[in-house]
């Protein structure tokens, strides 16, 4: 089997409210999806991560047209994994000379995930059922993306939703965090969870001083507290001094880094992104390390319905105690794959379909398309 065609296409969903970090604002939700097509007349869906800084897709697009395609289009394979160790091979020297690690491996991620599908329709299985035989169709969930401002109310109408996990956006000013914290744990029922996302927003010394005002309450989770690339034993250094378990992985870019980060004891949930390092097939890989150490896989996800999907079938094909991350706020771009997926927001329902069970792109979204390319491989 070998990528006959294949094309990009990006889109943009203007946001009524901004979506608020602390590292930028974002004021459109962006998706770059991958439809390729094989030799033997299968097509599958990818995605490319995009979220920040929003026109990044288009310098991805670019890559993928002028210089990517270049190296797939004399790959044969006869699986998923076969195809993801061809394509990192080939691209090994590239990635090295031109530094740009994280982009060519969001690429790599965006082809992989398309493979999986095609291979899922081409021997009439779901992705999920691939990986493990015994994988069942439902995941747990939890809501995000809740903004820093109006935080409180954003949570009452999650609840209403039927979701009783929540995580909220930090890492502004002590003061601010500390108060939409108390707000939202005040009026939180006895089912209900509070997470936190601090989006690597703080440094050491800062992380320090909050960790023994956020170790008066209860957290699920603290996500991200200081920069992934800071010195390991920084990490650890703060872990020991929290009394609330540590999240990360979402800019984690390798088995090696990941595994690292596992040694570190209170750091309990371990957070990949399918769409920004790859795929499902390092992250299947992954999951193994994961379950060795005892930790728990929570998928990290911000985009489009087909990264989610893709990370819903992981989750469940990795038989995880994990959480599905389902952003609240408004997008089409997400919401329209997903017609019957979320069950009274704690679960998330993966159709049976063979591959993703995705059929085509829906219709409803082509307003917000801003770009579309198309590569015919020889």
């Amino acid at each position: 089997m070998k990528i006959k065609n294949f094309k990009t296409l990006v889109y943009e969903f203007p946001l009524k409210e901004k979506v608020v970090t602390s590292f930028g604002e974002m004021d459109s939700r962006p998706a770059l999806i991958l439809e390729v097509k094989t030799t033997d007349n299968i097509k599958g869906y990818g995605e490319i991560w995009c979220n920040w800084p929003i026109k990044s897709a288009n310098y991805k697009v670019n890559l993928v047209h002028k210089v990517f395609k270049y190296f797939i289009q004399d790959i044969k394979f006869d699986s998923p994994k076969s195809f993801y160790n061809q394509i990192n091979d080939k691209l090994s020297i590239m990635i090295s000379q031109t530094g740009d690690t994280g982009t060519f491996q969001n690429i790599i991620a965006g082809f992989d995930i398309a493979i999986w599908d095609i291979f899922g329709k081409k021997i009439k299985k779901p992705i999920n059922q691939i990986i493990n035989k015994n994988a069942n169709f439902q995941v747990n969930t939890y809501a995000s993306g809740i903004n820093p401002t109006n935080c409180k109310n954003t949570i009452l109408n999650s609840r209403k939703n039927g979701f009783n996990k929540f995580k909220l956006k930090i890492g502004f000013n002590k003061k601010n965090d500390l108060k939409n914290i108390d707000s939202i744990l005040e009026i939180l029922k006895k089912n209900e969870e509070l997470i936190v996302d601090v989006n690597q927003g703080w440094d050491f010394n800062n992380c320090k001083k909050l960790l023994k005002e956020i170790n008066q309450r209860k957290i699920k989770w603290i996500e991200e507290p200081i920069i992934s690339s800071l010195d390991i034993n920084k990490w650890e250094n703060l872990s020991k001094k929290s009394l609330n378990p540590f999240a990360c992985g979402e800019n984690l870019r390798s088995k090696k880094d990941f595994e690292m980060f596992m040694k570190i004891k209170n750091i309990k949930y371990i957070q990949p992104d399918i769409c920004k390092w790859g795929g499902f097939s390092e992250t299947i890989e992954l999951n193994k390390i994961i379950k060795k150490y005892k930790k728990i896989y929570c998928p990290h996800f911000l985009g489009s319905g087909i990264g989610l999907i893709a990370s819903a079938h992981l989750l469940s094909g990795s038989k995880s105690k994990g959480f599905l991350e389902v952003d609240i706020n408004p997008n089409p771009l997400r919401s329209e794959f997903l017609k019957k997926e979320l069950i009274n927001g704690q679960y998330f329902q993966i159709n049976n379909l063979p591959g993703l069970g995705i059929l085509k792109i829906p219709a409803t979204i082509k307003k917000y398309l801003k770009n579309i390319e198309k590569s015919k491989l020889n």
